[in-house]
């Protein structure tokens, strides 16, 4: 995808622009002819304008690409080259205005265009957050999406008046003529412009697969165009003869029994199909050690839902210059590395000397942080997230110059490149989209509260959660975000903190500079699950636990036939896969998975002292490790009340084993640091640092480079595969709108996550990926 800007900004873009976007304000005063030709050359995409178009612009732009989706967005009311407005003001935000030019129907040289525009038309006057896009909603069913993000503005924001144009100043009416020169548009107005833009070609593009059956091929690849693979574009469609489906109920066989793919279970088995779900680890409720489980089970026995959970990591800004590097940094340099290269021993006792050296400072890292005491006892590595497809717990790092270890160094090369390739403004994009799942998955959680209070019965939840920050200029940044997504409840002064919440008024005195009450809850997500798997046996699903799923079978025709583990072949209708961060052997069948890489959480719990913490906490320390916190109020494994604190962002690559243990225990460090500074008397209660390494634990999240989630489709023999995941610290949060979708994928109708997590996405604009080393190693 290719975007051309032709009207002027108010100040230079440059800096968020990036990517595929070419910034051109001359065209906007230029002559038809001269405009004409650009198109021509540049043939974008999209054109972002204040200006109307004359057909000749136009015509010759759609002749230059008559097979590709084009748009044109407009900021504020069109205008011609003398200022006139050309088009009344208050025209809806973001709504086409002509239908698009379907694919492959370019007129030919002379003939009459198929509408007057030759183009839709968006108007981004009012184009806040992604609610507001040109999704058509409407093509839901009612019983699927009885409100899924919604054309009308999004709650908590108001309607833009008619007379406020963006970038533009009054005296700009509709009577304007020709005079002062117009100030430029704004840089928030011309990146909603361009996300407008992104996501309505996304969309497009999306649409254009041809019918039919996928060609041959063992597995969907990350440069396979999964256009093809959308049961929307041809729902159910077979050119052959299928046998018959079984009289009955549709069945579904998930694999993987994380949080989301159980939240799942639980919505699928409600609307009407039969559930199987198999996975490699034991039975959550069975209490085994938690290195044997994957990031649900395994990590604390907290989730938390606000409105900003899953946030976007990149650059959002031409200021921020710490996002880009995060993964090229280890923790004593305040980044997020902490893999073990494979020519390096597992543990530093094994080094010359055989004796461990004294764990890092992180007093370098701030002043007043205490320095670690010794490092934690027990085995230097150990299995940490078994997955539906994790490998024993008795496997080894790769050997230094092994095939697959260079495989794995490439990919993660690869993965970081992406990462930053994200632009400004396409990261602005990604948070608004991330930002409108959360408010649709926080009314499906009330509504599943209102409806199944059961499951909700036994698992401390909590409301309202308090956001604290060290910082004062971060405590009014996060106070304006929190207000933008209409989070805030309550704002309060560091004073008013320690007099509302008795539980921190031990705090030493600089622990926080305010905070604000925002819209969310907590769980004890280990009693969530037991609570899901327990209603779902009630409801007849067939839960297999220890049983790894090795390959995604097909047929010749490419079809998904079944789930191989080894104990056979499972069969179903449909099939949702979510393995978590590795796929193992079937990132070979499902290629999408090939972009999901792990960044561990640390874990440690304190005793909820009287008179009781009350809420659970999101802590802000600007330049810390552990920077972004989380005190959730929980219970331990005997089912005492604890604040489980969890933090800590540690890049695993492309093996969630694959941590070093001097990394691991900086982490832990800064995590017993932001403890001690909140809770000194819990912290002491506990026995000090020594007491909390008897909680220490970790589990390793799914992330992306785009930092979105994954939602990808392909046929199976008589339904459809879906594969989900890579959701980073938002899965528990977006767990009910993943369930909706997946459901609505298995109906074979439109979810807007379908386009939002497609996972070619961000290739669509950046250009494709590199070639996955790890699949040309599996094909030879």
């Amino acid at each position: 995808m290719r975007f051309l800007i032709i009207c002027p900004a108010a100040e230079s873009p440059e800096g968020v622009l990036g990517g595929p976007v070419l910034y051109r304000p001359d065209l906007g005063a230029a002559d038809d002819v001269t405009l004409a030709d650009a198109l021509r050359s540049e043939r974008p995409n999209a054109v972002v304008t204040d200006r109307a178009l004359g057909p000749l612009p136009l015509r010759e732009w759609r002749r230059a690409m008559p097979d590709d989706p084009v748009v044109v967005v407009r900021c504020g009311p069109a205008r011609d080259l003398t200022g006139r407005e050309m088009a009344a003001p208050g025209v809806p935000a973001i709504t086409v205005a002509a239908p698009p030019v379907p694919a492959g129907t370019g007129a030919p040289a002379g003939a009459p265009l198929p509408d007057a525009t030759g183009a839709p038309i968006l108007d981004a006057t009012g184009a806040r957050i992604s609610e507001r896009t040109s999704e058509a909603i409407s093509e839901s069913a009612p019983e699927t999406l009885p409100e899924t993000l919604p054309e009308s503005a999004p709650e908590g924001f108001p309607e833009s008046a008619p007379e406020a144009i963006p970038g533009r100043s009054p005296e700009c009416g509709p009577d304007a003529t020709a005079g002062p020169p117009l100030p430029g548009i704004t840089e928030e107005t011309l990146v909603r412009a361009l996300g407008a833009a992104e996501r309505f070609l996304q969309r497009q593009v999306r649409n254009a697969g041809p019918p039919g059956p996928p060609p041959h091929h063992p597995g969907p690849s990350p440069t396979h165009s999964r256009a093809q693979l959308d049961p929307r574009a041809h729902p159910h469609t077979r050119t052959r003869a299928r046998t018959p489906a079984p009289a009955g109920p549709e069945s579904v066989l998930l694999v993987g029994a994380g949080i989301v793919n159980l939240v799942t279970a639980q919505r699928l088995q409600s609307a009407g199909y039969e559930v199987a779900v198999v996975d490699a680890g034991p039975d959550p409720r069975a209490g085994a050690p938690w290195q044997l489980y994957g990031t649900s089970r395994g990590g604390g026995n907290a989730r938390m839902f606000t409105l900003t959970e899953m946030d976007d990591y990149h650059a959002k800004s031409p200021s921020d210059t710490v996002s880009p590097s995060v993964f090229d940094r280890t923790p004593d340099d305040c980044g997020w590395d902490v893999r073990r290269h494979p020519d390096e021993p597992p543990d530093p006792a094994a080094r010359p000397g055989g004796t461990r050296p004294d764990p890092v400072r992180i007093d370098t890292l701030r002043p007043e942080a205490a320095r670690p005491g010794a490092s934690r006892p027990g085995p230097a590595h150990v299995e940490a997230t078994p997955s539906a497809t994790a490998p024993t717990p008795s496997a080894a790092a790769p050997a230094a110059h092994s095939p697959g270890a260079a495989a794995r160094a490439d990919a993660e090369t690869a993965w970081v490149r992406d990462f930053k390739s994200v632009p400004p403004w396409l990261a602005r994009t990604y948070n608004e989209d991330i930002f409108a799942l959360n408010r649709r998955s926080e009314r499906l959680w009330q509504r599943w509260m209102e409806t199944r209070p059961d499951l909700f019965a036994d698992v401390r939840l909590s409301h309202g959660i308090l956001r604290l920050y060290e910082d004062p200029a971060h405590l009014e940044e996060s106070a304006r975000r929190q207000d933008e997504v209409g989070a805030t409840l309550a704002r309060y002064g560091p004073d008013e903190v320690r007099e509302r919440f008795p539980a921190l008024a031990g705090a030493v005195p600089d622990a926080y500079a305010g905070g604000i009450m925002v819209r969310g809850f907590t769980v004890t997500v280990h009693d969530f699950m037991s609570a899901l798997l327990t209603s779902l046996e009630a409801g007849g699903a067939r839960l297999h636990f220890g049983r790894r799923a090795d390959r995604i079978l097909r047929t010749r025709h490419g079809e998904v036939s079944g789930v191989l583990t080894p104990y056979g072949v499972h069969r179903a209708t449909h099939y949702v896969v979510s393995p978590g961060v590795t796929g193992g052997t079937l990132t070979r069948d499902a290629g999408a998975l090939g972009q999901v890489q792990g960044v561990l959480g640390c874990w440690a719990s304190l005793p909820d002292l009287a008179p009781g913490l009350g809420h659970s906490l999101k802590v802000g320390r600007r330049g810390h490790l552990t920077e972004d916190a989380n005190v959730t109020l929980g219970r331990d494994e005997t089912g005492d009340r604890v604040l489980i604190v969890g933090s800590g962002y540690g890049w695993t690559g492309g093996d969630p084993d694959n941590i070093d243990e001097r990394h691991l225990d900086l982490v832990q460090a800064a995590l017993t640091d932001t403890a001690r500074r909140l809770f000194p008397a819990a912290y002491e209660a506990a026995g000090g640092e020594a007491g909390l390494m008897a909680s220490r634990k970790h589990c390793v999240r799914p992330w992306t480079a785009s930092n979105l989630g994954l939602f990808d489709l392909a046929p199976a023999e008589d339904g459809v595969l879906v594969l989900t995941g890579g959701h980073n610290t938002g899965g528990f949060a977006q767990a009910p709108v993943i369930a909706e979708a997946v459901l609505s994928a298995l109906r074979g109708r439109y979810h807007p996550m379908h386009t939002f997590y497609h996972p070619d996405r961000g290739h669509r604009v950046l250009g494709p990926p590199a070639p996955d080393p790890r699949e040309r190693q599996a094909s030879q």
